[in-house]
């Protein structure tokens, strides 16, 4: 059971006391004799001050367990009075030996205690440090913190995200990783004044201190540039260079709070913010990022109460042949609409659950509602009408995608040679050998595959070649600009020329003038996608639609 101060307090005391009024009890008096022989006689005394002396011994040996720096020094002033009165005894007696084998129980007590006090330090020492780099760890921050609010201090509170270490740790290997991260310490440790505080937090995040006299904005740029420098490792004597990223939030005590942990989640959250910021790399804390974080839990309490009571509602938008706006199929896109009628727009929402485990269900969510809405219109039209349903970078990764995908298509009865399954180009960016699985289980099964965004995203030609899509999207983006800009034509008809010889077929998205279709046309794209023929429709106009 942790003792709380005060009961720590009270438990010293208590033992201080105890072990004082033994120890007066085997003390000699002015006369020779003894306090306890004089309550007892000369046998009790023998026998009882052997006992007295390991009583007192074990009351010390608690005192430090309980608080090893206050105990150790109480331990101490007890044991050496007892070693000084036996030496004393030993005087008095003209030389006789009788207290030795107490003094020897004594000094061994005390050199427990100090044992025990120097393990626990170690242990308070080890509890407060980062093993890899040895910086304080959060703990051993806020430790530090607390006494520089103490001491009414002023500092700027600095948290630093360093990227890229993927990249280390995959290609040498862990033990790399982690040199990686030392020398990134050590760099951070140099540029900063000797009053700042560096420590090493989770993963791969530091956190700064840095005196509010010190030029904070000078500072930090300096700090990144020391984690945006090369880094080289040797690897079995071959060098490697790697470059990692830095970004950065950066929150003020008091100014922006009085509280510790407060200005920590400050920082926190305006590193956040950097790293959703392709411009500034170092974000200084305001409120309005706060308010923008509590959005983002509100919006994620919408999603857990839409996804339990049913707020979410789906609409299909149609998709056209270029050529002759004959009907393809049809893009299942969510909406939510609170019971206030609020609607809160995917454009917010998605993202949001993009960062949590949100999006499995959303997708799930989905896939069923779809299947289920559109199944009696696909069995019972003439057409091989496609239903397009998006799935997340996050879902279509994760090994058990397909599977899910599996027993969706077995419970609702949806034939898959109906089913287009979409994702974008980033979900090939990461665990691309896990994605490739779950899409050659799709084709496996009989279902389509279209690639979203296509034309905006970072995988290589090469790579897309390999794949089978039957379908690539050009973006919206891609499209705004072809009537206005020549450059932009060009592209377009390069993004539509290298899906054909990749043997696809090729939409446009978000088509809204007759002079946008006409120049996709000419450019022979297969189909069409948006408000020039069609917005989004309800479930019972899209089926109208298939009639």
């Amino acid at each position: 059971m942790k003792l709380s101060r005060k009961g720590k307090a009270y438990c010293l005391m208590a033992g201080t006391l105890v072990c004082f009024v033994l120890q007066m009890l085997i003390m000699k008096t002015p006369n020779g004799g003894s306090i306890l022989l004089q309550l007892g006689g000369k046998a009790s005394m023998v026998n009882i001050t052997g006992v007295i002396q390991a009583i007192m011994a074990l009351i010390c040996i608690i005192l430090v367990l309980i608080d090893a720096r206050i105990g150790l020094i109480i331990a101490r002033v007890i044991l050496l009075i007892s070693v000084v009165s036996m030496v004393l005894a030993v005087i008095r007696s003209g030389g006789g030996l009788t207290p030795l084998p107490g003094a020897v129980t004594v000094l061994m007590s005390l050199l427990s205690c100090e044992i025990i006090a120097r393990q626990f330090k170690q242990m308070e020492m080890d509890s407060i440090t980062d093993l890899v780099t040895k910086l304080l760890n959060r703990r051993g921050l806020i430790k530090e913190l607390e006494a520089q609010q103490a001491d009414s201090k002023h500092f700027h509170m600095m948290f630093l995200h360093v990227n890229n270490l993927k990249s280390i740790n995959d290609n040498l290997g862990y033990e790399y990783g982690d040199k990686a991260l030392a020398i990134i310490a050590d760099r951070i440790s140099k540029v900063v004044s000797k009053g700042s505080i560096v420590s090493k937090l989770d993963g791969t995040e530091y956190a700064i201190a840095i005196p509010e006299n010190d030029d904070i904005k000078l500072i930090a740029d300096e700090i990144m540039n020391e984690v945006n420098k090369k880094i080289v490792l040797d690897s079995d004597g071959v060098p490697a260079n790697f470059y990692l990223r830095g970004f950065a939030g950066v929150a003020t005590y008091p100014e922006d709070t009085n509280s510790i942990l407060k200005l920590l989640r400050y920082a926190d959250i305006a590193m956040y913010h950097a790293s959703k910021n392709n411009k500034e790399r170092i974000v200084y804390f305001n409120k309005s990022l706060e308010e923008e974080l509590l959005r983002r839990a509100q919006v994620e309490g919408y999603i857990q109460e839409s996804l339990k009571n049913d707020y979410f509602f789906l609409v299909y938008q149609p998709q056209f042949r270029a050529e002759d706006k004959g009907l393809r199929g049809f893009e299942t896109l969510i909406r939510m609409k609170l019971p206030d009628g609020t609607n809160i727009s995917p454009g917010e929402f998605i993202p949001i659950a993009e960062k949590t485990d949100l999006i499995y269900k959303i997708d799930e969510y989905v896939l069923r509602r779809a299947l289920t809405e559109f199944k009696n219109a696909i069995l019972t039209s003439g057409d091989k009408l496609l239903l397009s349903v998006n799935i997340s970078a996050k879902d279509i990764s994760s090994p058990d995608f397909a599977g899910k995908l599996a027993r969706i298509l077995e419970e609702t009865g949806f034939p898959a040679e109906h089913l287009e399954i979409e994702i974008t180009e980033y979900s090939l960016y990461d665990s691309l050998e896990t994605t490739v699985a779950n899409i050659e289980r799709i084709r496996g099964m009989g279902a389509k595959l279209a690639l979203d965004d296509f034309g905006t995203g970072y995988t290589s030609l090469a790579q897309l070649l390999h794949l089978p899509f039957d379908l690539l999207k050009v973006d919206k983006s891609l499209v705004d600009n072809v009537e206005t800009s020549e450059v932009s034509r060009d592209f377009v008809k390069l993004v539509i020329y290298m899906g054909h010889i990749m043997n696809s077929e090729v939409i446009s998205e978000g088509v809204e003038s007759e002079s946008q279709l006409k120049l996709l046309r000419e450019q022979n794209c297969d189909f069409i996608q948006g408000y020039v023929w069609s917005r989004p429709l309800a479930l019972q106009d899209a089926l109208d639609m298939c009639r």
